[in-house]
């Protein structure tokens, strides 16, 4: 039963993932934190992609604008800042629907609802 489960999740991830990936329409938009590991008690925090693959990302009153990719079920955003080493981050796209993106980056459980 565990095996038949792991392959469940394993092709809802890869299918999210492709329908980034074919379907840029899903992932393009703003998305704002809703749950953080199932709690609602989060920081504000934004991921804003474009068609051109652009992002911009705001935590708090923090901005930073770069560049995203997507690969299978792996979504890696580049930041720069002027006089600053470039910030890579990836995180696993769990499930992207039109308006529900869930991220996982470390252990953590990110779950954006679409504005």
């Amino acid at each position: 039963m565990l095996a038949v489960t792991g392959f469940a999740i394993l092709f809802a991830c890869r299918d999210a993932a492709r329908a980034a990936d074919e379907d840029g329409g899903k992932l393009v938009g703003k998305w704002v934190l809703a749950k953080a590991n199932g709690g609602t008690d989060v920081i504000p925090t934004a991921y804003e992609f474009t068609k051109k693959s652009a992002v911009t990302y705001t935590f708090g009153r923090q901005t930073w604008k770069g560049t995203y990719k997507v690969k299978g079920d792996k979504l890696t955003l580049r930041f720069s800042a002027p006089r600053a080493k470039p910030v890579t981050r990836s995180l696993t796209i769990k499930k992207l629907e039109d308006d529900v993106l869930v991220l996982i980056e470390e252990k953590n459980e990110l779950e954006f609802k679409k504005k």
